[in-house]
């Protein structure tokens, strides 16, 4: 399996991905940085997933941005250390 940074950058490179998920995407920048820091880590997203007590598949629906979902990442910040989204449009809670 690729890192998830090579994958975006591979997928920017194509001038209508970057073009549509400048549009349309809503990954925030944190949840980016979960991703990372689980890549730089060595943690799996099963080992993740398990440690937060979420779904295998909402994590990956996450990762691939397919599935916003603000309490998880705050959940996930908080879990890991990182610092929450300071804002969200999606969240209703902030």
């Amino acid at each position: 399996m690729q890192p998830f940074r090579r994958y975006f950058q591979d997928r920017m490179q194509d001038a209508g991905f970057k073009a549509f998920y400048d549009r349309e995407c809503h990954v925030c920048a944190r949840t980016v940085q979960i991703f990372a820091h689980a890549e730089e880590t060595g943690m799996s997203l099963a080992l993740l997933a398990e440690s937060v007590g979420v779904g295998l598949e909402d994590l990956e629906a996450l990762r691939d941005a397919d599935r916003c979902d603000p309490a998880m990442v705050i959940h996930l910040c908080r879990h890991l250390g990182l610092p929450e989204p300071e804002s969200c449009p999606r969240h209703k809670g902030k």
